[in-house]
């Protein structure tokens, strides 16, 4: 009996793999060795969805964390597609400048910082901070922005971390734009504190003021037709032309 114990324990799977990933709209995580190591364990086989499609990872991978839900789902489906912490982060950021333009936007800038423990990544093993923060005095007008930073600090992002092509992972965002999505209760409050510079602003009264002057009210549907065109000239020809 003990013998028999024996050779089923030595067949039994005993390693376990786990990885972790911790996505923030202003810092983001990339583990691309970790992924190595753990891919075959994770993901579908060739049967079932291809890397790039949400059901390639199975199981628990990391968590992403957004102030709006459709960007957070955005970042989760690049997870389960295979996806990078990195490319999550730029889901979640693009998906973010359709969803909640008053708080992350094509016009704004950002900040994330990436580790990596592998000594032979990219980074090394070291800590880095990928910034894309207009400088001191930048834009113009009392709202100035910080275009094209966001899209140009996003790409590099993928560029550098990236696993999935950044045409396939800024898809989502654009159809978004495109198709409109219902105004959020965040959005929704953060447009009333501007309705007065917002209504001098021809374009955006357009998309996010009644006909009387007033904000949207929650669950409007919002299309932005010019931001689809921009997202769909980035995904197309780069960020270079903006």
């Amino acid at each position: 009996m003990t013998n028999t114990l024996a050779r089923r324990g030595a067949r039994a799977l005993l390693g376990v793999a786990a990885l972790a990933t911790t996505l923030g709209t202003s810092a983001c995580d990339s583990a691309n060795s970790a992924w190595n190591s753990v891919g075959n364990l994770m993901v579908g086989g060739s049967s079932g969805p291809q890397q790039g499609q949400p059901g390639y990872v199975k199981g628990f991978l990391g968590g992403v964390s957004a102030d709006e839900p459709r960007a957070a789902l955005a970042g989760r489906d690049v997870l389960a597609a295979g996806g990078t912490a990195a490319d999550a982060a730029i889901a979640m950021g693009l998906m973010l400048s359709v969803t909640l333009p008053s708080r992350a936007s094509l016009g704004g800038g950002g900040a994330c910082l990436v580790y990596n423990p592998d000594t032979k990544s990219i980074n090394k093993g070291k800590p880095e901070a990928v910034l894309f923060v207009a400088p001191p005095g930048g834009g113009t007008g009392d709202r100035p922005a910080a275009v094209p930073l966001m899209a140009r600090g996003l790409y590099a992002l993928s560029a550098r971390y990236g696993k999935l092509p950044f045409e396939q992972i800024s898809i989502r965002a654009e159809q978004a734009a495109r198709d409109g999505v219902p105004m959020s209760r965040a959005l929704a409050r953060d447009l009333a504190v501007v309705a007065g510079p917002l209504s001098g602003d021809p374009l955006a009264r357009a998309i996010f003021l009644d006909a009387s002057g007033r904000p949207l009210p929650e669950g409007s549907l919002v299309r932005q037709p010019d931001l689809a065109a921009t997202l769909g000239q980035m995904r197309l020809a780069g960020v270079g032309h903006l």
